[in-house]
Formats: C-alpha cells, sequence, structure tokens
C-alpha cells in the first residue's frame, strides 16, 4: 500500500507540531493502553452540502514502533461518494497531515441530513467512528428552505452569530406553533481564518464567506492564493470593516473595483459590508444571507437532475438488441442440448459430456465477449464543453467542465487524479428519482484513494454517465488587447493560450464590441465592429445553449462585462482535465472567459 501522505509529512516538518484547535474537532476512539491518540480537526465546524471539506489529522504514536492507519472518510446517505488515505507514523512520534475529501451531494434543508463518517483502523484503533454533522441550527426546525451555506469568521460570529441565528430562529417560529415548514434555514457554519486551508477544494462547499479586513491582513499567502482560487470559480466573500474605502483596500490588497464597478475575480465576486465593530448589524446580515442568490457549485449541480442540457443528445443511450439476444440463446441453447447430447456425446459417447460441454460454455462466451465488443467497442465516446476562465493577474486559470459519455466494455474503470481537482457525478438524464444520487440507483460508490487515483463508479460498462469537474492551474496563457491608432480605429488582439481561436470578441471599457477569427498563438489580429446582439447570439450558440446550470452559473457572472475577453476554440484536450484513458471524446469545445491584458 502507497504511503502517500507519510512524505508529506516529512517534508512538511509537521512531526512534533502540535495541533490547534479549529473550527471543530473530531476524536477517534482508540485503546487507552495502546499509547496511540487520533484526531480529527475541520476549519469548518459543521458539514457543506456539497463539494469538499478540508481537515488535519493528528495521530500520535506513542508506541515503541512504527505503525500504519488507513483513515476512510464516506457519507453515509448513499450518495456514495468515499475518500480513503494511508499514513505512516514512527515510534515517539505525532503527525499532523492535512488533508481534503468530499462531501456527499445534499440540498441543504432539516429533510436532507447530512454528515461525514471517519472510520481510522490500524494500531490502538478500536473501530469506531467519528461522525461530522451538519449545522444545529437546521435540525430546530422544519425548514422548506435554508440560506446558502455560509461561513462566518470566528471575529464575526463573537459579535453576530447568537443574534444572527435568534433571528432566524423567530422568523421561523412567527407562525406559532414551535416550528414553520415555510421557514427559512440558518445554514452555516463558524470557521477560524487562522486556520483556512491552502486548499482551494477546501472552501468549494462553501456558498459565501464572511470575514473581518482584519482577518483578511492577517492570512498566510498561501491560504489567501486558494481563497482567491474559489472566488474565482463562483466564490462570494462578504468583507466587513469600519473603513472600507478605495485605499483602505487597496492597502489590504483587495482586488480592485473593475469597470462595472464590482470587485470580481473570475466568476466569482468580494462585496464589502460597513461594520463599526460595536454592534453587529443584524438586520443587515440577516437581509443580505437571505436575499442572495445561491449560485454555489453545489446548488448547481443538484439542478442536473431537472435542467434541460443540450449535451446530453450528443451521446446515445446503449441499445438493447433483443432479436441478436434471444438468437444467441436459441442457438446455445441447441448446441449446449440436443447437438451435444445426440451428436457430439451419444448414447455410446456419454463421457464425451465432461468436455464438449464446458467447450462450447467456452466457445459461447467467448462468441458473446465478441458480439459485445463488435457492438459497444472497448471503451467509451463523449461530449464534453470546459469553460476555462482567464485570471490574468494571477497567472491562473479556472476551470469548470462538463462531460458526458456512453460505455462500451471497459477494460478499467480506475485513473489517475493528475491535479487538485474537484468531480462529482450528475444526472445523465431527466428521469432520474433523485438529483442527489445521479443514476437514481443505490449502493453506487464514487472513491477516491490517497488523493491519486478515482475508482469504483465513476464509469461502468455499457452505461451513460456525466461529471462535472473544477480545477484550478497555473497558466500564462491570456487574451491581450493593443488599442487602435486613433480612438475610434479598432484594436487589435493577440493570444498566448496555446490554441487557436476560432472566435473572438472584445468587449472594451467603453462597451463597445470587436471581433475576430482564427488567432493562432502569438498571432496578431485587426479586430472589426460588432454589435451587443452579435455577440448574444455568438455566446448563446456556442456556450449556453450546449452548458449545462454549473458552467452557466459562472459564465452569467462574466456575461457582456467591459474590460473582458471571449473566445472559442475546438482544441479542448489541453485545458480539460484528464479522467478515464479509454474514453475518446469525440465532441469538445473549450470556452474562455474573462479580463482581457491592456498593450
Amino acid at each position: 500500500m502507497r504511503l502517500f501522505f507519510l512524505g508529506c509529512v516529512l517534508l512538511t516538518g509537521c512531526l512534533t507540531s502540535s495541533l490547534q484547535a479549529a473550527g471543530k474537532n473530531i476524536p477517534i476512539p482508540t485503546d487507552p493502553t495502546s499509547g496511540i491518540t487520533i484526531e480529527i480537526a475541520s476549519w469548518l465546524d459543521a458539514c457543506p452540502p456539497g463539494g469538499m471539506a478540508s481537515f488535519t489529522l493528528k495521530i500520535t504514536n506513542g508506541s515503541n514502533a512504527a505503525h500504519d492507519w488507513n483513515v476512510t472518510a464516506t457519507d453515509p446517505y448513499n450518495s456514495g461518494t468515499t475518500s480513503t488515505f494511508s499514513v505512516s507514523v514512527p515510534a515517539g512520534r505525532t503527525a499532523e497531515v492535512p488533508f481534503t475529501v468530499a462531501t456527499g451531494l445534499r440540498d441543504s434543508g432539516s429533510s436532507n441530513y447530512r454528515m461525514l463518517n471517519f472510520t481510522v483502523t490500524g494500531h490502538g484503533s478500536v473501530g469506531s467512528s467519528g461522525q461530522f454533522q451538519q449545522p444545529d441550527s437546521l435540525s430546530k426546525y422544519s425548514h422548506s428552505s435554508a440560506t446558502p451555506f455560509l461561513a462566518m469568521s470566528s471575529q464575526l460570529a463573537l459579535k453576530g452569530w447568537s443574534a444572527l441565528n435568534d433571528k432566524f430562529e423567530k422568523a421561523a417560529t412567527a407562525g406559532g406553533g414551535g416550528s414553520s415548514s415555510s421557514g427559512i434555514g440558518f445554514d452555516a457554519t463558524q470557521v477560524d481564518m487562522a486556520k483556512a486551508p491552502e486548499d482551494w477544494r477546501g472552501y468549494s462547499g462553501i456558498a459565501q464567506l464572511w470575514m473581518t479586513d482584519g482577518e483578511w491582513s492577517a492570512m498566510g499567502s498561501g491560504a489567501k492564493a486558494a481563497m482567491l482560487e474559489w472566488v474565482a470559480l463562483g466564490g462570494r466573500i462578504i468583507l466587513f470593516g469600519d473603513d472600507l474605502s478605495d485605499a483602505t483596500l487597496t492597502g489590504l490588497k483587495v482586488p480592485p473595483l473593475g469597470p462595472d464597478g464590482v470587485r470580481r475575480i473570475g466568476a466569482g465576486r468580494i462585496l464589502t459590508q460597513n461594520w463599526l465593530q460595536k454592534t453587529f448589524p443584524v438586520a443587515d446580515a440577516y437581509k443580505l444571507t437571505t436575499s442572495l442568490s445561491d449560485d454555489s457549485m453545489p446548488k448547481q449541480l443538484a439542478k442536473y437532475g431537472s435542467a434541460a442540457w443540450k449535451l446530453r443528445d450528443a451521446v446515445a443511450a446503449p441499445s438493447l438488441r433483443a432479436l441478436l439476444i434471444f438468437g444467441f440463446i436459441v442457438v446455445f441453447g441447441i448446441l449446449v442440448g440436443p447437438v451435444n447430447l445426440y451428436w457430439l456425446a451419444g448414447a455410446k459417447r456419454r463421457q464425451r459430456l465432461f468436455w464438449t460441454t464446458p467447450l462450447i460454455s467456452l466457445a459461447g462466451s467467448a462468441l458473446l465477449v465478441a458480439l459485445m465488443i463488435m457492438q459497444d467497442v472497448i471503451g467509451g465516446s463523449g461530449a464534453r464543453r470546459v469553460l476555462a476562465l482567464m485570471l490574468p493577474e494571477q497567472n491562473k486559470i479556472a476551470l469548470v467542465q462538463e462531460q458526458i459519455s456512453r460505455t462500451g466494455v471497459l477494460l478499467g474503470r480506475s485513473f489517475a487524479i493528475e491535479e487538485p481537482s474537484w468531480m462529482q457525478q450528475v444526472s445523465a438524464d431527466t428521469t432520474s428519482s433523485s438529483a442527489y444520487n445521479p443514476r437514481g440507483e443505490m449502493g453506487r460508490q464514487f472513491r477516491e484513494s490517497d488523493q491519486l487515483t478515482r475508482s469504483g463508479d465513476w464509469f461502468n460498462n455499457r452505461a451513460v454517465q456525466a461529471q462535472v469537474i473544477n480545477a484550478v492551474r497555473p497558466s500564462r496563457g491570456h487574451i491581450e488587447v493593443f488599442p487602435g491608432s486613433g480612438v475610434d480605429d479598432p484594436p487589435s488582439v493577440v493570444s498566448s493560450l496555446g490554441v487557436t481561436l476560432t472566435n473572438v470578441f472584445i468587449i472594451d471599457d467603453q462597451r463597445r464590441c470587436w471581433r475576430a477569427e482564427q488567432i493562432g498563438t502569438g498571432e496578431r489580429k485587426i479586430t472589426k465592429s460588432c454589435t451587443h446582439g452579435e455577440f448574444k447570439s455568438w455566446i448563446q450558440s456556442v456556450a449556453f445553449n450546449e452548458m449545462g446550470p454549473a458552467s452557466s452559473a459562472a459564465l452569467n457572472n462574466l456575461n457582456l462585462l467591459p474590460g473582458h475577453a471571449y473566445a472559442e476554440s475546438a482544441e479542448a484536450s489541453k485545458f480539460a482535465v484528464k479522467t478515464l484513458d479509454s474514453i475518446r471524446w469525440n465532441d469538445e469545445r473549450v470556452i474562455f472567459a474573462g479580463p482581457y491584458v491592456k498593450h
């Protein structure tokens, strides 16, 4: 077994360091005579409704020998998500290992209980599980809906958590009777920003993050970079402070206002809320919590069970050739029955049955496999769309990938995780009985091992399956705009994205629209003037018509913004997150969107 995290522990010098308190400490029961103590700490104090969550595993090995432990995180409510990894700790040492695991896709609300079970097996473990559960605020009343999952920093929570929670409880019981089916649940968690993860996936289950300007300035560079990567994928930060002037925010290195007056990073944004730090603005906070739309990725993924998604039409469901199967059964029955009994192994040669019957069965099995391969081929084919959000200021690119495939005979179903990513199975049709169990079947397993391999039911034989994948990777690729010689002269564009761009649209700071076609890497082309109507027609046809809820929500936040560039390319494989190698992506496209670089 690979001990992936041992190398991480030794390289980062985590041995012998102490685990400080985070949002939630989850003790793992151990034998008190073993000298082993195990604890899992989370910077969140409640389980998010989807996405991934970051934790730190602390193991103290007080025995006189090195030991190995296996850690499993499972959603017990049949979403099928399971994450496992292994760790080794030398004798007399303490190891602290950061890790990130997938949570089950589950809507907010008291009727959709969510949790993670952690099981650690190895020396000293007694086999019991530690549990990480949803907020207590969702369990009190029968809510028909809940707020977008809010993470409130510890400094804000100290002043306003109780007051805001009380306001939600009063609103829930306003109709009398102690509960209300029409109330809004307060779906929230407290977080210690000093323990914020340095992996963007640890933020992916959050819809909005509230923090103070002081906590912003105190964050380490790694945690802040990860947080902004989450924002780029559609996250939302509310920054509280008593002085939120442009000069102050510039000093804090908060992203500047864009031409439209909004602080944006990719598909997300950073908002501000004045706070004098004496009295928490409960009324404003309540309004803010209940009025903001939930654009979070978990919420969008839950819509695939009912949303129209044109990409589904690119993949046909496997057909059942009933006549061929019936014919095979008839021929096999004749061969193994009358032909075998009365010709190959007649009355005077019955002993031949001991070898003729197995041979006929083997030949029939071989023929059946051959027919399956001829009909469904080995591997599979599919269609995918990649939304690439350009982040030139950060030298990164954020990816939202939607894909659907039809498989035939698979020789293998596991595949490597080549970069930090979050992958979620979604409904491949609109007839699924549950948006959270994407195939409408129980017992499916979607496994991640050592954060290196995905296996299980991500891809099955003779099936149509769909996934959404998020990733953020370093990239110096961007679209650069050179102004024309005169005020009204068309600008020219240069791309360093590494692919041929079929179409490029530029919306300049004056909201004028410009277009160029067939731009290769490093090639400079003069644009032509176009109308907003032409741009809207193009982006509707190549993007929104074929995108599902996740990509559409992200692109909607960037649609027709001044200072932004939009482009398309058929060379999506250079940007797509890799999954199963045997899938042939015959229909693919990448859509680029983001601020352009001004020359």
